[in-house]
């Protein structure tokens, strides 16, 4: 999950403002709710996470399965995902 959100710890940021709110002045009679919030924001990270992961994965299979996506990604810096977009910027290389 950290790859495809750049490092970042979506989770424990999230229970650390949880954890902020609960001494929040006035939190308290609203806390059930935000609680809830919280919990249904971090499910739709963590599905909008995996929903990344498995289009990173096919693009990954894609790129590999064509001669020019190989050829761009044996460039140094430049991985699948990257290859995958030019391809799709360029299009058809051999036109």
């Amino acid at each position: 999950m950290k790859e495809s959100t750049n490092g970042k710890d979506w989770k424990n940021r999230a229970q650390k403002i949880y954890e902020a709110s609960k001494k929040s002045i006035g939190v308290r009679k609203v806390q059930k709710s935000a609680k809830i919030k919280l919990r249904m924001l971090l499910e739709e990270i963590e599905f909008l996470t995996s929903q990344i992961e498995e289009l990173e994965k096919e693009m990954e299979k894609l790129v590999e399965e064509t001669e020019e996506g190989e050829y761009i990604k044996s460039v140094p810096g430049i991985g699948a995902i990257m290859t995958a977009i030019i391809l799709g910027e360029v299009g058809d290389i051999k036109r």
